[in-house]
């Protein structure tokens, strides 16, 4: 850590109450704001993997087809829920999963066909490379719990939906207009651990 940071905690603990300071937003970034794209992918990539996700860098549909095919598995029950932006960008679909699986679409969602799903597709709102994480806006009940019931969750990720650090989600929000923030988002780190649902 920048010793000017230390030095900044340091003298806030020894301080009384604080009225009217200002602080620099810059000095608590611990990546560069200012990354290029492709270095947000490769830093996204990496901080993703230590909790555990994977990710597959696409350059192409056929490459896209390939790598849902490889994680999806064959005779797998699979559900999306996408936003027209992603469905305009990569088209139906149902024509890039196998014939061999069982595909539910972005129709009305009945709890006993969710649970019973064993992988969901999900587009995401923004994701941040500094922690690997993603932020899936729940406005609708299903998105939310497609990407928490399933046993396989893919999200796809534009490369310009990855910014450097939270600051930046902090900065999104905050751009807003209030008929346009959302109740709240699901902010995920890497898949779900067995302390996540009660050891089972």
């Amino acid at each position: 850590m920048d010793d000017r940071i230390i030095s900044n905690i340091k003298n806030a603990l020894a301080s009384s109450a604080v009225s009217g300071a200002s602080c620099d937003v810059s000095d608590g970034r611990l990546v560069e704001k200012d990354m290029s794209t492709n270095e947000k992918v490769l830093l996204f990539e990496v901080r993703a993997g230590f909790s555990g996700s994977k990710v597959h860098i696409v350059d192409g549909d056929g490459s896209l087809k390939t790598i849902l095919n490889d994680i999806i598995g064959s005779d797998s029950s699979v559900m999306s829920a996408l936003q027209q932006a992603s469905i305009d960008k990569i088209g139906d679909i149902k024509s890039l999963i196998a014939d061999n699986c069982k595909y539910f679409g972005d129709g009305s969602l009945e709890a006993d066909r969710l649970f019973n799903v064993d992988v969901a597709i999900t587009d995401v709102t923004l994701a941040v490379a500094e922690t690997g994480s993603i932020l899936i806006d729940p406005s609708d009940l299903a998105p939310r719990m497609k990407s928490l019931v399933c046993t396989k969750h893919i999200a796809l990720i534009w490369a310009d939906q990855i910014c450097s650090d939270l600051m930046d989600v902090s900065e999104y929000l905050g751009s807003l207009n209030s008929d346009e923030l959302p109740g709240g988002f699901n902010l995920i780190s890497g898949p779900s651990k067995t302390a996540d649902i009660e050891l089972s």
